[in-house]
């Protein structure tokens, strides 16, 4: 079962209209954590074991890779989605 991830808008406080799903984005089966960063959402899957890369300018998952910081061990890993 693929869980998914709605994207939400929410308005500038000037802004009359009301927050609003833009999209929703098929992820993996468990997502438990989500980072944004330099026009990516980064989502973490526990199920499967992956972490997806989101392009939010076109709503898919996209093709690339993060690095991330092992507290645990105190090295950086590049993770390829």
């Amino acid at each position: 079962m693929l869980a998914s991830l709605a994207v939400v808008l929410t308005p500038a406080a000037s802004a009359a209209a009301t927050p609003h799903v833009a999209a929703t984005i098929p992820v993996g089966g468990r997502p438990v954590a989500v980072a944004a960063g330099f026009g990516l959402v980064w989502v973490v899957d526990q199920a499967g074991g992956t972490v997806e890369r989101i392009d939010p300018r076109t709503n898919t998952v996209a093709v690339g890779s993060v690095w991330v910081a092992n507290v645990a061990d105190s090295t950086v890993t590049r993770i390829e989605p």
